[in-house]
């Protein structure tokens, strides 16, 4: 980071990167939660190819969501170690990437464990088309 940040700018900064992070985040909440009520919504006809489609997008989506994330998330904590901001403040926000990182990876688990639980309980029920990719 450019060391010429005032504490000011450098601050406005870290609250600008929280608000894209808090806008990214919501982004990927809606992407989850569209795939657990589609799937529920369509479950009697989840076949393969529906199901490889809705998870590869999911996963896709998630990934994108991810990389910007993370992208964010470590300019922010670049500035918040390289530009002189107060201590007490830079300790105290450890837990917010921490907590972030672990509702991703559960929550991303979740939706797609849900879609494949479907799919499958789908599969199981004995409906043919199930198996059918087109």
């Amino acid at each position: 980071m450019d060391s010429s940040l005032t504490s000011y700018e450098a601050l406005d900064l870290v609250f600008t990167l929280s608000a894209q992070l808090d806008s990214i985040f919501s982004y990927w909440i809606s992407a989850s939660f569209a795939v657990v009520v589609g799937t529920f919504v369509a479950r009697d006809q989840l076949n393969l190819g529906l199901t490889l489609c809705i998870g590869s997008l999911y996963f896709l989506a998630s990934a994108m969501f991810a990389v910007r994330w993370l992208s964010a998330g470590y300019l922010g904590q670049q500035v918040l170690y390289d530009d002189g901001l107060p201590a007490g403040y830079v300790e105290s926000i450890w837990l917010l990437p921490t907590l972030r990182l672990v509702t991703f990876a559960l929550g991303f688990l979740i939706t797609e464990g849900y879609l494949i639980y479907a799919y499958r309980k789908f599969r199981d029920e004995g409906h043919p088309e199930a198996t059918d990719p087109a």
